[in-house]
């Protein structure tokens, strides 16, 4: 009986075939887990609220939202910190932390 046991742990396809197993498994059980409990909210209540509200609205009511929020995604990107400002903030940071931790020689 060890012989055998000693055999099947050494066999590749033992272990490709368990790995296999174990992967269809856990697929089935996370795609039952997704469909009871979605994780998205493609199904909630508050999304298809606002598909349903989206839906009743003119198409000049969804034209003007649309513009809204590009407008504002547009006033948000110009008040932010351009790039080259933020990283001489946090090169200005790293040496600050640098000063304060090193050790004086004596």
């Amino acid at each position: 009986m060890p012989e055998i046991v000693h055999s099947l742990l050494n066999a590749p396809e033992v272990w490709v075939l368990a790995l296999l197993a174990m992967s269809l498994a856990s697929t089935w059980w996370l795609v039952r887990r997704e469909r009871r409990r979605p994780t998205a909210y493609s199904r909630s209540a508050e999304f298809l609220a606002g598909v349903a509200a989206w839906r009743s609205m003119s198409v000049r009511a969804q034209a003007a939202h649309d513009e809204a929020v590009l407008d504002a995604a547009e006033a948000a990107a110009a008040r932010a910190v351009p790039p080259v400002v933020r990283n001489a903030e946090s090169l200005v940071l790293a040496e600050y932390a640098r000063t304060i931790t090193e050790i004086p020689e004596r």
